[in-house]
C-alpha cells in the first residue's frame, strides 16, 4: 500500500476514549450479523482486521474459529493465544498471500484514505475462494439523505465524525460494488441491520409509488432503513 495513506485511523486516540476496553466498536447487532453469515460458510481460519479491543475476535474464538487479530495499536487487545498482529494497514498486512479462509473487516474501511488498496490487500491474504465480510456505515439511508439535503453532510460523515471517530471515507453502495469488483471480489450478498424502522419504510413506500424511482437499487428498503451495510464477498478463483 502507498505510504501516502498516513491517516489510517485518523482519530484512534479519540475512539479509544469513547469505547470502553473490551467493548464493541460497532453498532448493536453488527457482530451478530457477521457471525450468522460466517456460520453459513465452510471456514476455519479468520483474520479480524481491524480488531479493536477484540470483542469480535473473542466471539469468533468462542465459536471455534482459528482467529488472528490485527490492529494499529499495541496493547489494545492481548489475547491469551498471542495471535495478534500490530500493523499499519497503509503499509500492508504482514501475512503471506493465500493464508486465510475468511477475513472480517468490521467498521474499518471508512477510516482509510485508500479503500481500493485495502480491498486488494484483503484479497491477497485470502485463499482462492475465500470470503470477505465487510461492514461500513450506510450513507444512503433516509436519515443521511435528509441530513445531506439540509446541511450538505452525510450521517456518520461530518466534521464531528472525522474528529471523534476518524470517519474519512464514505462509500456509496455502487462505489463499494465497483471497488470490490476491481479488487477481485464477487459480491455474494448485501445485508443491513434495518435499524431505522418506520421512517425508512415510509420513504421506501413513497419512492415505490413514484415510477421514476421504482427499480433503482439505491432506493431499496434495505439501503433506506439500515444504519450499517454488511457485504459478503468471495475471492474469485482464477
Amino acid at each position: 500500500m502507498d505510504r501516502a495513506d498516513s491517516g489510517t485511523f485518523a482519530a484512534t486516540s479519540a475512539r479509544k476514549r469513547l469505547v470502553p476496553a473490551g467493548g464493541p466498536q460497532a453498532l448493536p447487532g453488527t457482530y451478530e450479523r457477521v457471525m450468522a453469515l460466517l456460520r453459513s460458510l465452510q471456514v476455519k481460519s479468520i483474520l479480524d482486521v481491524p480488531s479493536g479491543y477484540g470483542a469480535l475476535s473473542e466471539k469468533l474464538k468462542q465459536a471455534g474459529y482459528d482467529v488472528v487479530a490485527l490492529d494499529l495499536e499495541r496493547g489494545k487487545y492481548s489475547p491469551a493465544d498471542k495471535k495478534v498482529l500490530i500493523a499499519d494497514l497503509t503499509m500492508g498486512i504482514p501475512c503471506r498471500g493465500d493464508t486465510f479462509d475468511a477475513v472480517v473487516c468490521v467498521e474499518g474501511i471508512e477510516h482509510l484514505h485508500s479503500s481500493l488498496a485495502l480491498l486488494k490487500e484483503l484479497h491477497r491474504v485470502l485463499k482462492a475462494g475465500g470470503y470477505l465480510l465487510l461492514t461500513t456505515p450506510n450513507v444512503v439511508n433516509w436519515r443521511s439523505r435528509i441530513k445531506f439535503l439540509l446541511r450538505g453532510e452525510l450521517f456518520w460523515f461530518d466534521q464531528r465524525a472525522v474528529d471523534r471517530f476518524g470517519h474519512i471515507a464514505p462509500l456509496l453502495p455502487f462505489l463499494l460494488d465497483h471497488l470490490a469488483a476491481s479488487a477481485g471480489f464477487r459480491i455474494l450478498r448485501i445485508e443491513g441491520d434495518r435499524g431505522i424502522g418506520v421512517p425508512g419504510l415510509m420513504l421506501w413506500v413513497l419512492l415505490k409509488l413514484m415510477s421514476v424511482f421504482k427499480s433503482h437499487k439505491m432506493n431499496s428498503l434495505l439501503l433506506l432503513s439500515s444504519n450499517t451495510v454488511v457485504y459478503l464477498c468471495e475471492k474469485k478463483i482464477t
